[in-house]
């Protein structure tokens, strides 16, 4: 049995995917997680196939093969170890170029590691913590929550135990749950929240491109990354 490399897989899914389906492959290659189909989660957890640098390296040695042309499309904008499909979602839909349909927001890390500092450690036991989407610069986590609107009293305490310690390090936590990213209109108001958090201004051009926008967003909460 012969089985191709995940670096050379993403190249063959290159003229079998559209762009992006084709980055969220990527992103899942790099990441920690197994889309599963049927299962409770749709995803199973499995350590990174590989990395955005492998997959390049594979790229270039390809010549002119099929999907080449598309996979250098979509290398830049591939980034590893996100670990869940949502997060891959949420990324997708804020950091695409405008013209993609994403809103040109800075790429994050994705579940970046902050060390507790002594100072805060007075607000949680633990030693570090891994934000979904992290901005080291200017100091922003947003973490994306299923069961945003449904938790626990030890669960919200927790939570708040963790927003006051990342605080007090300069960092500012957003939770946003699944109606925030499946409903439009709240998912364009999280957009202008960030916006201004990231100090990203809107630039008035001669070309509107919410449709190109809606229609992303349409597509990656509709399917998925597939």
């Amino acid at each position: 049995m012969f089985v191709t490399s995940p670096e050379l897989s993403f190249l063959h899914q290159g003229s079998e995917r559209d762009f992006p389906g084709l980055v969220g492959l990527g992103y899942e290659l790099c990441g920690s997680y197994r889309l599963a189909p049927g299962t409770p989660r749709g995803f199973r957890d499995g350590p990174p196939l590989t990395s955005p640098e492998s997959i390049a390296w594979v790229i270039e040695q390809s010549g002119h093969s099929r999907g080449v042309k598309e996979a250098r499309k979509a290398l830049p904008y591939l980034v590893s170890n996100a670990h869940s499909p949502m997060e891959t979602v949420v990324a997708l839909l804020l950091c695409l170029p405008v013209p993609r349909g994403g809103r040109g927001l800075p790429f994050p890390e994705m579940n970046g590691r902050i060390g507790v500092t002594d100072e805060a450690m007075r607000c949680t036991r633990r030693r570090y913590f891994e934000c979904d989407l992290l901005w080291r610069v200017p100091g922003l986590a947003l973490e994306y929550d299923s069961d945003a609107f449904h938790t626990g009293s030890d669960r919200i305490a927790n939570d708040a135990a963790r927003r006051n310690a990342l605080a007090s390090m300069g960092i500012t936590v957003i939770t946003v749950g699944r109606r925030q990213v499946f409903d439009w209109r709240e998912f364009n108001e999280l957009v202008s929240v960030l916006e201004k958090r990231l100090g990203k201004r809107r630039r008035a051009g001669r070309r509107d491109w919410s449709e190109a926008q809606y229609g992303l967003w349409h597509r990656l909460t509709s399917v998925g990354v597939r």
